[in-house]
């Protein structure tokens, strides 16, 4: 039986790019050592100290998981995470971070 080949075009549908990584918190006292790396970065993680309520503040901005009390230490992945902008206000180093999610991709 001959075999019948059909030309279909077909739309390529292009999904949003994200901005993804890894986020690591760890008891220092009363406050928080935070570690924030963007995955494929070629620029390395950044770190701050953080008390818990701003540690709480970049949890809800990032949309994670907030850490329970008991634990020493959490890590955390994020997606869809936010501009360098918003992560210099946190304190990390924007240069860690692209300035918008396509310049991640």
């Amino acid at each position: 039986m001959p075999l019948t080949l059909v030309n279909k075009e077909v739309e390529a549908v292009i999904e949003r790019p994200r901005l993804r990584g890894l986020v690591q918190i760890t008891r220092a006292g009363e406050l928080w050592d935070c570690r924030a790396v963007v995955y494929n970065s070629q620029v390395g993680a950044s770190s701050v100290r953080l008390s818990e309520e701003k540690v709480v503040e970049l949890f809800k901005t990032i949309g994670i998981p907030l850490p329970t009390e008991e634990d020493e230490s959490h890590v955390f992945e994020f997606q869809d995470g936010p501009s360098a902008s918003v992560w210099a206000s946190f304190g990390f180093d924007a240069s860690k971070f692209p300035a918008s999610v396509a310049e991640a991709v």
